[in-house]
Order: C-alpha cells, then sequence, then structure tokens
C-alpha cells in the first residue's frame, strides 16, 4: 500500500473534558470549529478538519486512525490488496461520508475490529487517505 501519513486518530474516551484540557493546553491544539454537533471533540493543529477525534465511550483506547494515500488509483489498489489478503468490505453510503469523505468503506478484521477507508476527500480536505483501526461494531 503506499501509505503517505497519518490523517488523523480516533480515539474512545471515558472523560472528555480531559482531553479537551490535554489536546488545547498540553499538545496546543485547537477545539476545530464547523464539525458536526455530535458528542465527539474535535481537535485541530493545521489545514486539515481536525486530527484527533476523541469519542465519549465506556473505556480509554485507541479507537482507529486514519492514513493518506495519493490518490484514488492508491486506494483501489489498497482495496485490491486487502481483498487479496481475505478482508471482506461494503462501501459505505454517500450520506454517512457526506462531511468528511466522499465516499468510504468498511470491513471487520481479526477480533471483529472495524476499519474504514476514505473514497475521496470532502471539499477542504488535502488528502486522500485509509482509515483503518478497531471501532465499536
Amino acid at each position: 500500500m503506499d501509505i503517505r501519513a497519518l490523517a488523523y486518530i480516533r480515539i474512545e474516551a471515558t472523560d472528555l473534558d480531559r482531553w479537551r484540557e490535554f489536546g488545547t493546553n498540553i499538545l496546543g491544539m485547537m477545539v476545530a470549529p464547523g464539525m458536526p454537533a455530535d458528542t465527539n471533540l474535535y481537535l485541530k493543529m493545521d489545514e486539515y478538519s481536525y486530527r484527533y477525534c476523541v469519542i465519549p465511550g465506556g473505556q480509554d483506547r485507541f479507537a482507529c486512525a486514519g492514513w493518506e494515500v495519493p490518490g484514488r488509483e492508491a486506494f483501489e489498489q489498497a482495496l485490491a490488496e486487502l481483498e487479496a489478503a481475505g478482508v471482506s468490505y461494503r462501501l459505505g453510503s454517500a450520506e454517512a461520508a457526506s462531511t468528511q469523505c466522499q465516499g468510504f468503506r468498511h470491513a471487520t478484521g481479526p477480533g471483529r475490529s472495524r476499519s474504514r477507508d476514505l473514497l475521496q476527500p470532502a471539499a477542504g480536505l488535502p488528502a486522500t487517505g485509509i482509515h483503518r483501526g478497531p471501532e465499536r461494531v
């Protein structure tokens, strides 16, 4: 896979206020403006919409990571490689993707972990990426 960079991480946390404090006062990030009005905390540090998405949950853990690839061809190649490795997937709906990307796919891996691949960035996002890592099923 032609992965170029880490785009973002998603973290499950039991205390979003502590993450807000850590993200803004220790890491030097800001709470990302213009994000969905949900219960998640989005932290921003550069031109990306956000770099950390902290989701409320029953434990403190890494949830998933988003990885940049250079474009549609690299994304399609990554899907082919995952398929060759026996990882089944389905494409996510355009409606679900609309705020952060134009499309994505879901896959279930070992231990029923879920991963997502970004098909194309939404307007204003700088790169196409593959988003992989465990999420709540």
